[in-house]
């Protein structure tokens, strides 16, 4: 093998490992990039969810001051 040889050889093998280390790190940046996105996703249901119950709790809150209220006002007529 001539040294023309082992060098077109020694490139072949550094451009391979260039290509598997991007591939590698386009893998890694695309998993941070779900990651991220699932995390945003989880936040927002989370608020979502946060934002129905103080939504349903007003409304407790709402029919029970008014079914008090109801009660009081009853009381008084009699």
């Amino acid at each position: 093998m001539s040294i023309a040889d082992k060098f077109y050889a020694l490139q072949a093998e550094i451009d391979s490992a260039v290509e598997e280390r991007e591939r590698e790190h386009a893998r890694q940046l695309e998993a941070k990039r779900r990651a991220e996105r699932d995390a945003e996703e989880r936040e927002q249901a989370w608020q979502d969810s946060r934002e129905g119950r103080d939504e349903q709790a007003a409304k407790d809150l709402w029919e029970s001051s008014t079914l008090r209220l109801g009660h009081y006002e009853d009381d008084e007529e009699d």
